[in-house]
């Protein structure tokens, strides 16, 4: 019978300035609603730890069943986690966005890990406890009105609330965007179609971490909050315990003329908005499938700024068709909205070629690529642990044949010192190391 669940979520493999800062130390929402569920559907007693909060003791492997959950950039540790578990004697299960596109590859590779989770984990955690999982590989969908609120008493990991930095929840799921017009190229959302949870689960859920924590600042970590008339229902919805509640939103791109500033500042407490720009090329934002009206948004997002909304903005160095002239684009894109925001951040990246996207399937097929990348032993349709600066390489000789390294991370520097910047991308370390820059 099984007594003991410990869920994990690891640090990313390469250190980072992480999206929010603080916001990487506190609960994994996934994983406290996946807590939530278990111990509402079974007598099992469940606990979460976040690596980003301190070093995962080695108690946290002594449980009768450890689950970790993984990103691309998070996958090696994932799956150190789990041997040390199974060391232990664990069951041992994995899951998270990572694992949608590769659960064959994981599965096949790693035989200390007993069961790969796609897509949300709550009905298939609860078949591997009652002992009525068939296969290695699950994959159980569920409603997202039908999972449970959930507090932080399942999370054993250090916390400490710092208002200047939002707590995550899940609210949203999937993108608008993508619903409507196709996923960005570069997109692995494993999510079809968009899930949005009732406005009043919505509120109800910060005014359950509100009283238990303090918290006053929330991060809803969906891809698209600008959804229809949700925005709209959310205020009338809004409970007047919460008037002092602050929330950080995704906005898109694609329908950011029906975003009105005020309505967020004065009916829903935004105070600060990310958005993914991603290119200032037109033609490059047309290949990835993400197109935007520059002076509109422009004119929006200085609306939010003026307003005293921080706005969060992404910059993807190194997509398809790439060269020294798009990327003068890009620099010349983010002076203009450094003098147009009084309150920005600028999160900088090099596109990743992720599994699950487009890109991928892509480079996937694409010979060249290919010849490239599986040496040494290396094989891409087979491989759970990817090299990504060698992808990376071996895609931009194919993708960005103009596009030379060390003007890359030149550019990515000079737009990283024009402002507030994060790094959200642990391959630019690695081609630095790579190419000693």
């Amino acid at each position: 019978m099984v007594k003991s669940i410990n869920l994990i979520m690891p640090k990313t493999d390469e250190d980072r300035l992480p999206l929010l800062a603080q916001s990487d130390v506190y609960p994994p929402p996934g994983l406290m609603r996946l807590a939530s569920y278990v111990q509402k559907n079974t007598k099992a007693k469940v606990s979460v730890y976040s690596e980003g909060a301190e070093n995962i003791p080695s108690y946290a492997y002594q449980a009768d069943i450890v689950g970790v959950s993984t990103t691309s950039d998070s996958h090696l540790r994932a799956l150190n986690h789990l041997k040390k578990a199974k060391q232990y004697g664990a069951t041992t299960v994995i899951g998270g966005p990572n694992v949608s596109a590769l659960s064959y590859q994981i599965a096949t590779n790693n035989k200390f890990i007993d069961y790969v989770v796609k897509g949300h984990g709550e009905e298939s955690l609860v078949k591997i406890i009652l002992g009525i999982a068939k296969q290695k590989i699950l994959y159980n969908p569920v409603d997202i009105n039908s999972l449970p609120l959930y507090n932080f008493s399942s999370f054993k990991s250090p916390l400490v609330i710092d208002q200047k930095y939002p707590v995550p929840i899940i609210n949203i799921e999937g993108c608008i965007k993508a619903v409507k017009e196709g996923r960005c190229g570069f997109c692995a959302i494993p999510h079809k179609g968009i899930k949005i949870r009732s406005p009043d689960k919505f509120w109800e859920q910060i005014r359950i971490i509100h009283n238990q924590t303090g918290a006053k600042y929330f991060f809803e970590v969906g891809d698209s909050f600008n959804v229809g008339n949700y925005p709209k229902i959310l205020a009338k919805k809004r409970l007047v315990e919460l008037d002092d509640i602050g929330l950080h939103v995704y906005i898109s791109s694609n329908n950011i003329s029906q975003i009105n500033p005020d309505f967020y500042k004065e009916k829903l407490g935004v105070k600060s908005v990310f958005i993914g720009l991603e290119s200032f090329n037109p033609k490059i934002q047309k290949y990835i499938g993400k197109s935007w009206k520059k002076d509109l948004t422009f004119s929006i997002l200085k609306d939010f700024s003026s307003k005293g909304i921080n706005v969060i903005y992404t910059v993807m160095l190194g997509l398809p068709g790439e060269n020294k002239k798009t990327i003068k684009k890009n620099l010349d894109g983010v002076k203009r909205l450094t003098d147009l925001l009084e309150q920005k951040k600028i999160v900088l990246s090099i596109f990743n070629p992720i599994p699950g996207s487009s890109i991928y399937r892509k480079l996937s097929n694409n010979k060249r690529v290919l010849e490239l990348y599986n040496k040494n032993g290396k094989d891409l349709s087979k491989d759970d642990i990817i090299n990504y600066p060698e992808l990376f390489l071996a895609y931009a000789s194919q993708f960005c044949p103009d596009l030379k390294i060390s003007k890359l991370l030149k550019y990515f520097d000079k737009i990283k010192a024009l402002g507030d910047s994060a790094e959200f991308s642990p391959l630019v370390h690695k081609l630095r190391n790579k190419f000693n820059l």
